[in-house]
Protein backbone atom coordinates (compact mmCIF):
# COMPACT_ATOMS: atom_id res chain seq x y z
CA UNK A 1 0.00 0.00 0.00
CA UNK A 2 0.96 3.22 -0.44
CA UNK A 3 2.54 5.20 2.12
CA UNK A 4 2.41 8.75 3.32
CA UNK A 5 5.06 11.25 4.62
CA UNK A 6 3.43 14.07 6.81
CA UNK A 7 3.99 16.67 9.83
CA UNK A 8 1.60 13.85 12.84
CA UNK A 9 -1.92 13.93 12.17
CA UNK A 10 -4.19 13.85 15.45
CA UNK A 11 -5.83 10.88 13.93
CA UNK A 12 -3.62 9.32 11.75
CA UNK A 13 -5.01 7.44 9.04
CA UNK A 14 -3.88 5.57 6.11
CA UNK A 15 -4.12 6.96 2.06
CA UNK A 16 -7.29 4.95 1.08
CA UNK A 17 -9.26 5.10 4.70
CA UNK A 18 -11.73 8.02 5.65
CA UNK A 19 -12.81 8.82 8.98
CA UNK A 20 -15.49 10.61 10.41
CA UNK A 21 -13.69 11.28 13.83
CA UNK A 22 -14.22 14.74 14.95
CA UNK A 23 -10.71 15.37 15.90
CA UNK A 24 -9.25 14.90 12.26
CA UNK A 25 -10.92 18.59 11.71
CA UNK A 26 -7.66 19.89 12.87
CA UNK A 27 -5.93 18.72 9.99
CA UNK A 28 -8.16 20.06 7.62
CA UNK A 29 -5.97 21.16 4.50
CA UNK A 30 -2.90 18.75 6.00
CA UNK A 31 -0.61 17.75 3.12
CA UNK A 32 0.40 14.21 2.52
CA UNK A 33 3.42 13.31 0.51
CA UNK A 34 3.79 9.56 -1.33
CA UNK A 35 7.31 8.45 -2.25
CA UNK A 36 7.01 8.93 -5.40
CA UNK A 37 6.19 12.11 -5.50
CA UNK A 38 2.13 12.24 -5.80
CA UNK A 39 0.90 15.07 -3.03
CA UNK A 40 -2.66 14.55 -1.62
CA UNK A 41 -4.59 17.11 1.01
CA UNK A 42 -7.23 16.01 3.76
CA UNK A 43 -10.19 17.06 3.13
CA UNK A 44 -14.00 17.18 4.94
CA UNK A 45 -16.29 15.76 2.47
CA UNK A 46 -19.79 17.85 2.58
CA UNK A 47 -23.11 16.95 2.57
CA UNK A 48 -22.97 14.93 -0.38
CA UNK A 49 -21.35 11.50 -1.19
CA UNK A 50 -18.34 12.08 -3.69
CA UNK A 51 -17.29 9.10 -6.31
CA UNK A 52 -14.00 8.43 -7.45
CA UNK A 53 -11.75 10.38 -9.86
CA UNK A 54 -13.88 13.69 -9.59
CA UNK A 55 -12.30 16.96 -9.37
CA UNK A 56 -13.39 18.61 -5.68
CA UNK A 57 -14.39 22.65 -5.19
CA UNK A 58 -13.87 24.16 -2.15
CA UNK A 59 -17.55 25.49 -0.50
CA UNK A 60 -19.10 28.65 -2.25
CA UNK A 61 -18.67 31.76 0.10
CA UNK A 62 -21.95 32.77 1.38
CA UNK A 63 -22.70 35.91 -0.06
CA UNK A 64 -24.37 37.13 3.71
CA UNK A 65 -21.10 37.08 4.67
CA UNK A 66 -19.16 39.09 2.73
CA UNK A 67 -18.45 43.05 3.01
CA UNK A 68 -19.52 42.84 6.44
CA UNK A 69 -19.80 46.21 9.29
CA UNK A 70 -17.09 45.55 11.73
CA UNK A 71 -19.03 46.88 15.12
CA UNK A 72 -16.31 48.01 17.30
CA UNK A 73 -12.86 49.00 17.16
CA UNK A 74 -9.94 46.65 17.96
CA UNK A 75 -6.06 47.08 18.82
CA UNK A 76 -3.79 45.97 17.09
CA UNK A 77 -2.70 42.23 18.75
CA UNK A 78 -6.65 41.90 19.19
CA UNK A 79 -7.43 38.14 18.66
CA UNK A 80 -11.55 38.21 18.49
CA UNK A 81 -13.80 41.01 15.75
CA UNK A 82 -17.18 42.03 16.17
CA UNK A 83 -19.48 41.98 12.73
CA UNK A 84 -23.03 42.85 11.47
CA UNK A 85 -24.34 39.90 9.89
CA UNK A 86 -25.72 40.49 6.11
CA UNK A 87 -29.23 38.31 7.13
CA UNK A 88 -27.72 34.72 7.12
CA UNK A 89 -26.78 33.70 10.77
CA UNK A 90 -23.85 31.45 11.77
CA UNK A 91 -23.67 27.85 12.37
CA UNK A 92 -21.25 26.31 15.67
CA UNK A 93 -17.22 26.73 13.85
CA UNK A 94 -18.43 27.16 10.39
CA UNK A 95 -15.30 29.02 9.90
CA UNK A 96 -13.15 27.32 11.64
CA UNK A 97 -9.50 27.72 10.40
CA UNK A 98 -10.63 29.62 7.54
CA UNK A 99 -9.75 33.43 7.26
CA UNK A 100 -10.92 37.17 7.65
CA UNK A 101 -10.13 39.63 4.60
CA UNK A 102 -10.30 43.33 5.50
CA UNK A 103 -11.38 44.43 2.22
CA UNK A 104 -11.35 47.97 2.58
CA UNK A 105 -11.35 51.16 5.17
CA UNK A 106 -8.80 50.83 8.28
CA UNK A 107 -7.07 48.37 8.52
CA UNK A 108 -7.12 46.99 4.59
CA UNK A 109 -5.33 43.94 3.45
CA UNK A 110 -5.51 41.66 6.50
CA UNK A 111 -5.67 38.31 5.92
CA UNK A 112 -5.79 36.28 9.39
CA UNK A 113 -7.02 32.97 10.60
CA UNK A 114 -10.21 32.25 12.29
CA UNK A 115 -9.72 29.87 15.50
CA UNK A 116 -13.44 29.32 15.80
CA UNK A 117 -16.71 31.00 16.00
CA UNK A 118 -20.01 30.72 18.08
CA UNK A 119 -23.91 30.04 17.03
CA UNK A 120 -24.90 33.14 15.81
CA UNK A 121 -28.92 34.36 14.92
CA UNK A 122 -28.93 36.44 11.43
CA UNK A 123 -29.45 39.60 12.98
CA UNK A 124 -25.87 39.08 14.76
CA UNK A 125 -23.48 41.03 15.65
CA UNK A 126 -21.30 37.42 15.48
CA UNK A 127 -17.45 37.78 17.29
CA UNK A 128 -15.43 35.78 15.34
CA UNK A 129 -12.00 34.46 17.43
CA UNK A 130 -8.53 34.59 15.55
CA UNK A 131 -5.93 32.59 15.57
CA UNK A 132 -3.79 35.37 13.87
CA UNK A 133 -3.64 38.34 15.76
CA UNK A 134 -4.59 41.84 13.99
CA UNK A 135 -1.63 43.25 12.74
CA UNK A 136 -3.24 46.79 11.70
CA UNK A 137 -6.14 48.37 14.06
CA UNK A 138 -10.04 48.16 12.87
CA UNK A 139 -12.80 50.75 13.00
CA UNK A 140 -16.41 51.50 12.01
CA UNK A 141 -14.64 51.99 8.98
CA UNK A 142 -13.40 48.18 8.08
CA UNK A 143 -15.15 46.14 6.00
CA UNK A 144 -14.67 42.51 6.39
CA UNK A 145 -15.30 39.11 4.65
CA UNK A 146 -15.50 35.61 6.06
CA UNK A 147 -14.11 32.88 3.89
CA UNK A 148 -14.19 29.73 4.90
CA UNK A 149 -11.95 26.70 4.94
CA UNK A 150 -11.03 25.52 1.62
CA UNK A 151 -10.96 22.17 2.79
CA UNK A 152 -13.86 21.61 4.44
CA UNK A 153 -17.36 20.70 3.08
CA UNK A 154 -15.72 20.28 -0.29
CA UNK A 155 -18.27 19.48 -3.20
CA UNK A 156 -18.07 17.59 -6.89
CA UNK A 157 -17.17 20.96 -8.44
CA UNK A 158 -20.12 22.20 -10.67
CA UNK A 159 -19.92 22.92 -14.71
CA UNK A 160 -20.08 25.96 -13.50
CA UNK A 161 -17.46 27.17 -10.85
CA UNK A 162 -18.42 28.36 -7.58
CA UNK A 163 -15.06 28.50 -5.67
CA UNK A 164 -11.26 27.43 -5.95
CA UNK A 165 -11.10 23.02 -7.71
CA UNK A 166 -8.50 21.47 -5.09
CA UNK A 167 -7.93 18.42 -6.27
CA UNK A 168 -9.65 15.12 -7.48
CA UNK A 169 -11.12 12.00 -5.38
CA UNK A 170 -9.12 8.78 -4.99
CA UNK A 171 -12.13 6.78 -3.85
CA UNK A 172 -15.38 6.74 -3.42
CA UNK A 173 -15.74 9.24 -0.15
CA UNK A 174 -18.38 9.44 2.33
CA UNK A 175 -20.73 13.16 3.07
CA UNK A 176 -19.42 13.88 6.79
CA UNK A 177 -15.80 11.75 6.59
CA UNK A 178 -12.27 13.19 6.28
CA UNK A 179 -10.50 11.99 3.26
CA UNK A 180 -7.80 12.48 0.95
CA UNK A 181 -7.98 14.37 -2.48
CA UNK A 182 -5.04 14.47 -4.66
CA UNK A 183 -3.30 17.47 -6.20
CA UNK A 184 -0.10 16.84 -7.86
CA UNK A 185 0.94 13.29 -10.14
CA UNK A 186 -0.18 10.77 -12.02
CA UNK A 187 -3.89 9.99 -11.09
CA UNK A 188 -7.22 8.41 -12.67
CA UNK A 189 -10.10 11.10 -13.51
CA UNK A 190 -13.39 10.88 -15.57
CA UNK A 191 -12.54 12.74 -18.63
CA UNK A 192 -15.03 14.37 -20.98
CA UNK A 193 -15.09 14.40 -24.56
CA UNK A 194 -11.94 12.66 -25.07
CA UNK A 195 -8.00 13.64 -24.77
CA UNK A 196 -5.11 13.19 -26.57
CA UNK A 197 -1.88 12.48 -25.12
CA UNK A 198 0.01 15.81 -23.91
CA UNK A 199 -3.09 17.73 -23.86
CA UNK A 200 -3.70 20.50 -20.81
CA UNK A 201 -6.91 19.28 -19.05
CA UNK A 202 -9.43 21.80 -17.20
CA UNK A 203 -12.77 21.39 -15.85
CA UNK A 204 -15.69 20.51 -17.70
CA UNK A 205 -18.52 22.47 -18.14
CA UNK A 206 -20.82 19.55 -19.07
CA UNK A 207 -20.30 16.84 -16.61
CA UNK A 208 -19.77 18.03 -12.80
CA UNK A 209 -16.16 16.38 -11.92
CA UNK A 210 -14.96 15.81 -15.00
CA UNK A 211 -11.83 16.88 -16.93
CA UNK A 212 -11.65 17.90 -20.36
CA UNK A 213 -8.62 19.11 -23.14
CA UNK A 214 -8.59 23.16 -22.68
CA UNK A 215 -10.92 24.73 -25.43
CA UNK A 216 -9.94 28.69 -23.82
CA UNK A 217 -7.51 30.82 -23.97
CA UNK A 218 -8.19 31.84 -19.59
CA UNK A 219 -8.92 28.29 -18.38
CA UNK A 220 -7.01 27.34 -15.34
CA UNK A 221 -4.85 24.71 -16.61
CA UNK A 222 -5.52 21.80 -13.85
CA UNK A 223 -3.96 18.46 -15.54
CA UNK A 224 -1.93 17.05 -18.46
CA UNK A 225 -3.41 14.18 -20.61
CA UNK A 226 -0.30 11.01 -20.08
CA UNK A 227 -2.33 8.99 -22.70
CA UNK A 228 -5.04 8.89 -25.40
CA UNK A 229 -8.38 8.87 -23.33
CA UNK A 230 -11.84 8.18 -24.20
CA UNK A 231 -14.75 10.19 -23.78
CA UNK A 232 -16.33 8.93 -20.43
CA UNK A 233 -13.50 6.64 -19.51
CA UNK A 234 -11.70 7.49 -16.65
CA UNK A 235 -7.63 8.19 -17.75
CA UNK A 236 -3.92 8.08 -17.14
CA UNK A 237 -3.54 11.93 -15.90
CA UNK A 238 -0.68 14.01 -14.45
CA UNK A 239 -2.69 16.60 -11.77
CA UNK A 240 -0.81 20.10 -11.45
CA UNK A 241 -3.02 21.51 -8.76
CA UNK A 242 0.24 22.04 -7.05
Amino acid sequence: MSSLTTDALAIPFDLFQQTNEVHAAADVGMKSVTKDGRIFRLVYIGSLDIAQGLAVQAPPLVSAHQNLANVNSQAIGDTSITLTLGGTGLDLNQYQNGYIVVESGTGAGQLLQIRNNYVTAPSGPAVIYLNDPLVLALDSTSVISLIPNLYSNVVVNPTTETNVVLGATIYPTKAGNFAWVQTYGVASVLNDGGSAIGDILVSSNSVPGAFKTKFARDQRELAVAEGAILDTNYGKTFLLFE
